[in-house]
């Protein structure tokens, strides 16, 4: 409600009210109440969700034809 002294990268939100976290809406550990990414986000393995599960496990696969 009042007037912004600073906002360095220009995203709307006054640096005295960033909220660092994951922005990757991709990334595992997403936080869609970060305002600034802070270098936390952290992906899946290729291949794996983010749980570690396999996605295409073609073993599997030919086990249950």
């Amino acid at each position: 409600g009042g007037t912004c002294t600073s906002d360095a990268n220009g995203n709307g939100v006054c640096d005295d009210a960033e909220v660092g976290g994951c922005t990757d809406s991709a990334a595992c550990n997403y936080d869609a109440s970060a305002t600034e990414d802070d270098g936390s986000c952290t992906y899946a393995e290729t291949g794996y969700d983010c749980d570690g599960v396999c996605l295409n496990d073609a073993d599997e696969i030919e086990r249950a034809i």
